[in-house]
């Protein structure tokens, strides 16, 4: 399974807009900080919502790597 690299930064833009129309649903407000203050804040949420993505979009290829590795005695 190959990541790209701008993909993490792709997807935490993302979250960003996703984040900044939700403050404006509940709050009527525009964030006061700006994406790398978000990014500072949240980069462990990030992170493990970036993985579980990954993983729910993989999961074919996962349980087929993973079988392989049994097969060939890697695990």
């Amino acid at each position: 399974m190959k990541i790209h690299p701008g993909s993490f930064r792709t997807f935490c833009t993302e979250k960003w807009y996703e984040h900044k129309d939700e403050k404006m649903d509940w709050e009527r407000t525009i964030p006061s900080y700006g994406i790398e203050e978000y990014f500072h804040r949240n980069k462990w949420l990030l992170k493990r919502m970036f993985i579980e993505q990954l993983i729910k979009e993989n999961h074919r290829k996962i349980q087929k790597e993973v079988k392989r590795g049994f097969k060939k005695g890697n695990l």
